[in-house]
């Protein structure tokens, strides 16, 4: 299957890819959390019934809180396990892609891809280096996207049996995207639908292939059946009321900075011209051949994605936000790419890779310096170093009650019972173990030390004779509240 050009090319890819999952999980040790990073903590600490149950209440399917649970039972509560998941997709996507260009493109292009799979910017810094679903979603659309490539490969080839093989792996690989985030749902829904248009396209046996597409659908459905129900209450549930902004033209260039979310700015140009220059080298050459009516799926694809999405948001509630795309990132650039390795030109495909490793040594060391100057580096330090667990947490706020909870889950939280408890935080008091107040005067009496994040306890606790010490380590200020 594999020529020996084409197993020197991978090895050196696969020791590459290692290197770069390494030296992501030497960027995980500077752990820091945001507060959907936090949720997903939380989350993985429930028991397996109450993790399901709470995600079928309203956050995302359950399938990679479900990942990250078990690599915690496996290894142990610690950073190395909560990251562990989505480092593991980022490199199986980017083995994957090695293999699938190798075997059905060419050596370079494997090589130039997954260059640019390391590379880009988002990708890099919202996939693997975040304690959320979008890696592992990446991995499955991504992976169904190649999938179809191989069935409208051996459907070209009239060998039916492999075709619906990997019609078979297609659908499974599409049902466990849509597991995993409903807009990667979305974005296998449109993979299907772009298969079904090139296979009424192509001259003869359309009844039947028709037929096929009917039955691999209906499987998908029957996999996809337990959760259906829970996706058409949450989606009745949404209302205008919900966290997601509404949808305006000026949010398309969200999406856009999404994909070269990039700096300084000559960095950032110089990334924005290569993808450019490499889309017009696409349609430049294109025919209509089995690569590039594929490549040009990719574009059906995300407008099929972009349809719903907006429509959706538009006609009923919205429920569309930017870095949702990093469920299509990879299929964004794969038609550029691909415009550079029709050249066949040694000294482009050289400037192309250059390009690409500056891109990503420049985007690891602002993500390894961002995580060591982050501000609640100071409060979880400061806190860790001079708390005891008979400390308490008051809180104000439901997102600094979630990360507090995750630094710090061996304490007690209370927060005020009028803290914004808006749709995004509606199942909170079920997720974080804490206790309402509607007043500070309900706290318990202790001698121990009451932590808080906000302003809003010094003239509560003044009045009530404590002292209040204010609290500044590294960039985060806090409070210190004690008799």
């Amino acid at each position: 299957m594999f020529s020996t050009k084409m197993k020197k090319y991978l090895l050196v890819q696969f020791l590459l890819i290692g290197m770069v999952l390494a030296s992501l999980f030497l960027i995980a040790t500077k752990c820091y959390i945001w507060f959907d990073e936090s949720f997903t903590i939380n989350l993985v600490r429930r028991k397996v019934p109450d993790l399901i149950r709470l995600t079928a209440m309203d956050v995302h399917p359950p399938l990679y809180y479900l990942a990250v649970r078990l690599c915690v039972v496996l290894f142990g509560e610690n950073i190395f396990s909560f990251y562990l998941t989505s480092i593991l997709c980022y490199g199986a996507l980017l083995v994957a892609t090695s293999l699938f260009f190798c075997r059905y493109f060419s050596p370079e292009a494997s090589f130039l891809v997954t260059a640019a799979f390391c590379a880009i910017p988002s990708m890099l810094m919202m996939g693997p280096l975040q304690l959320r679903m979008y890696s592992m979603a990446m991995l499955f659309v991504t992976v169904s996207f190649y999938l179809a490539y191989i069935v409208l490969y051996h459907l070209s080839s009239m060998n039916y049996g492999r075709s619906r093989r990997y019609l078979f792996l297609l659908a499974l690989s599409n049902v466990l995207a849509a597991y995993t985030h409903y807009f990667a749902g979305v974005a296998a829904a449109a993979i299907s639908f772009f298969l079904l248009i090139v296979f009424l396209w192509k001259k003869g046996r359309r009844k039947k292939m028709f037929l096929t597409w009917c039955l691999y659908c209906g499987g998908m459905i029957v996999l996809y059946l337990p959760w259906l129900p829970v996706l058409f209450r949450q989606m009745s549930a949404i209302n205008g009321d919900y966290w997601i902004a509404p949808f305006t033209l000026d949010s398309l260039s969200s999406y856009w900075n999404l994909l070269f979310n990039m700096q300084p700015k000559a960095l950032r140009l110089l990334l924005i011209a290569f993808y450019l220059i490499g889309l017009f080298l696409f349609f430049l050459r294109f025919k209509r051949d089995g690569k590039n009516i594929w490549m040009l799926g990719c574009y059906v694809v995300i407008l099929l994605w972009f349809a719903f999405g907006i429509g959706y948001s538009c006609i009923r509630t919205p429920i569309l936000i930017d870095r949702y795309l990093l469920t299509l990132l990879p299929l964004a650039w794969l038609p550029v790419l691909f415009g550079y390795t029709r050249l066949s030109s040694k000294p482009v495909l050289g400037a192309a890779l250059l390009l690409l490793t500056v891109c990503f040594v420049y985007n690891y060391k602002a993500s390894y310096q961002e995580r060591a100057t982050y501000s609640q580096k100071g409060l979880r330090d400061y806190i860790a170093a001079n708390a005891s667990e008979k400390d308490i947490f008051l809180h104000f706020y439901i997102q600094d009650l979630s990360i507090c909870e995750a630094y710090f889950p061996e304490m007690e939280h209370y927060v005020m019972d009028y803290a914004d408890d808006g749709q995004a935080f509606r199942y909170w008091p079920l997720l974080v173990d804490c206790h309402e107040l509607s007043s500070a005067d309900e706290l318990p009496d202790t001698d121990a030390n009451i932590w808080c994040l906000n302003d809003s306890c010094i003239p509560i606790f003044e009045e009530m004779g404590y002292q209040v010490d204010y609290v500044k380590a590294g960039a985060q200020t806090f409070f210190q509240i004690h008799k």
